[in-house]
């Protein structure tokens, strides 16, 4: 038996009234929901985005500090080395520790702009 009310519930009266398949695609727009910026929106807590970066600002700040901490020791070692191989080299040798220092850096510095080239 054929219900006019059934008839009238199949078909939505008004563009918020939406028919989906069973495929998950909007009969009406063709738009898949899971990529809907309204639905993704609505679908996110409130503070979740607060959540995430205090997240990751706890899971990475005891990395950054390690880091950070061994570059420390190992800049004040490079320094104090500086300045004890400075202090005890005679004027020749330190003219040549300081040409070899700087041609070092320069390789260095043209092997980092080539690589960045290719």
């Amino acid at each position: 038996m054929n219900n006019k009310k059934d008839d009238a519930q199949a078909v939505p009266t008004s563009s918020n009234e939406k028919n989906s398949t069973d495929s998950g695609i909007d009969a009406w727009t063709g738009v898949i929901p899971a990529y809907d910026s309204e639905l993704l929106a609505s679908a996110v807590p409130e503070g979740t985005e607060a959540r995430r970066s205090s997240g990751l600002l706890q899971r990475w700040s005891p990395i950054l500090v390690k880091f950070a901490s061994v570059q420390l020791v190992v800049q004040v070692l490079g320094f104090a080395g500086g300045i004890i191989v400075v202090r005890n080299l005679p004027k020749p040798e330190y003219a040549l520790y300081t040409l070899c220092n700087t041609m070092l850096a320069t390789i260095l510095l043209l092997q980092i702009v080539e690589s960045a080239a290719h």
